[in-house]
């Protein structure tokens, strides 16, 4: 698991197609909501021209257009309902979990039935109501654990690390 990690880390860290995080950023550094959707867009394989997207905030210019406007065309994405995707601010936890489960249902791959757990972490209270299903899924898929000090930490910033091996996990699945 560690040699698949670090073989997924340098790929991020060299990344050429989507700019989803550049050389100069650490594993340890934040993932930006836009760079970890750029990630998944290229750990997919997919391409594309810069493209206009729903958001306003999210244009043609942007390093990151072409993964958003298919991840909202996908459903993976929603943003915040006013037209905005806040593509440059950090990623947390909870937005991660949400992601994930967005794409595996969007790949056939996410949860169908009864299906839905108990939530038993500390900070359940501090969970967005929105966010429930996505923590759920990515719990019972061993995604996203506790953190030691924090429990859930849903507003927690996410890595590019953590990202990384994320994403090549849900990956798994399929």
């Amino acid at each position: 698991m560690k040699k698949l990690l670090s073989a997924v880390l340098a790929a991020v860290l060299s990344f050429g197609g989507v700019a989803a995080v550049s050389a100069s950023q650490a594993p340890g550094d934040t993932i930006s909501r836009g760079a970890f959707v750029a990630l998944l867009y290229q750990e997919l394989g997919l391409t594309g021209d810069p493209q206009d997207t729903p958001f306003d905030d999210v244009t043609a210019a942007s390093p990151y257009s072409a993964a958003i406007a298919w991840a909202e065309r996908t459903g993976i994405v929603r943003g915040d309902g006013a037209g905005r995707f806040f593509p440059q601010d950090p990623l947390t936890r909870e937005q991660a979990a949400t992601i994930m489960l967005n794409f595996a249902n969007f790949s056939g791959t996410g949860p169908s039935g009864n299906w839905q757990v108990p939530l038993s972490v500390r900070d359940l209270a501090e969970v967005s109501e929105w966010a429930h299903e996505g923590l759920m899924f990515s719990r019972i898929n061993f995604f996203i654990g506790e953190t030691s000090a924090a429990g859930f930490n849903p507003q927690g910033s996410v890595t590019n690390a953590e990202g990384a091996e994320w994403i090549t996990l849900l990956l798994a699945l399929e």
